[in-house]
């Protein structure tokens, strides 16, 4: 079990506590950190290479992101490493830390993985940040539900994603789906039968999802806008 603290000055925030002697006990939870980061960065630098205010340290996230690209970055996760250099440090969800020292915690949770926001409604995105048409589009039909987006969602584990969906009256998703991977590991992971409803971006898709919903007897509910 890990520890996740909230520290003065982030309070929108969760880091994992990592201390002299902790670990990354599950490597795949481990690599699902560094594609998480990974992408992060690659949309960072995508968003600066289209504005010509972008912060200047563009050119040195672009140079970690090909060292990464192409495995010169053998240090990547060796958290343990920094530890015994740096002392304890606070580890963001997306890979990304800073130092205890110097910060004061003002919020202590254990559990298996980063805490989450609750709500009624949930939305699976595999991007860092979900649609705004279908974010808009729960907000009017469902003004009196609370609404939380889980993102990265396909790097995500079957147990993490059904931590995740406890509680949850709604799940949704708006998708083009590509790839069926993600989409069949919700279906594993809603264990509870929770309502689900989705929009697809290619309606030729539609059947793959109600194929793959029926094998998981499933209640999937295609939105059409």
């Amino acid at each position: 079990m890990n520890t996740y603290v909230q520290v003065e000055g982030f309070s929108n925030q969760w880091f994992r506590l990592f201390k002299k002697g902790d670990t990354f006990d599950n490597q795949q939870r481990a690599s699902n950190v560094e594609k998480m980061r990974r992408k992060t960065i690659l949309e960072s630098i995508n968003n600066d290479y289209n504005n010509e205010y972008a912060n200047i340290d563009f050119q040195q996230r672009l140079s970690y992101f090909l060292d990464i690209e192409t495995g010169l970055n053998k240090n990547f996760l060796k958290y343990e490493a920094k530890v015994e250099k740096f002392g304890t440090l606070l580890i963001r969800e997306i890979g990304s830390y800073m130092l205890l020292k110097g910060n004061k915690i003002t919020n202590t949770i254990y559990g298996n993985f980063y805490p989450k926001e609750k709500a009624n409604i949930v939305i699976c995105e595999n991007d860092n940040e979900c649609e705004k048409f279908w974010l808009d589009y729960l907000k009017n039909n469902y003004p009196n539900k609370s609404i939380a987006t889980l993102n990265n969602f396909s790097h995500r584990s079957i147990e993490e994603l059904q931590e995740n969906l406890t509680g949850v009256e709604l799940i949704t998703f708006s998708t083009t789906l590509g790839d069926t991977t993600w989409f069949e590991n919700l279906l594993k992971a809603n264990t509870k039968n929770i309502p689900i409803i989705g929009y697809f971006h290619v309606k030729e898709r539609e059947e793959t999802a109600k194929d793959l919903a029926k094998k998981y007897n499933q209640q999937l509910t295609i939105v059409k806008l």
